[in-house]
């Protein structure tokens, strides 16, 4: 062999850059989540409970927007201000 690099190493390494590998983060995710099972579902069940939570006040929001806009547009088109002279 010369000081190069074999021609079976570079067919490994043209391979393995075309293939579809996940990325780093995603198998230490992986590894992570199966290490670790407990915290897993403890930190899966709490981005659950969060995203109940935030869609429940975004729902309120809107419904409390809306219930509200009759009663501005009354008071905005009565043209008085209280407080005045």
């Amino acid at each position: 062999m010369s000081g190069g690099v074999s021609n079976s190493a570079q067919q490994v390494a043209i391979n393995r850059a075309q293939s579809p590998h996940p990325s780093m983060f995603l198998r230490m995710l992986v590894r992570a989540a199966v290490l670790r099972r407990g915290r897993a579902a403890s930190a899966l069940l709490a981005m659950i409970v969060a995203a109940a939570v935030t869609t429940a006040m975004l729902n309120l929001y809107v419904t409390v927007s809306q219930l509200w806009l009759p009663v501005q547009t009354s008071v905005a088109s009565s043209g008085s201000i209280a407080g005045g002279r």
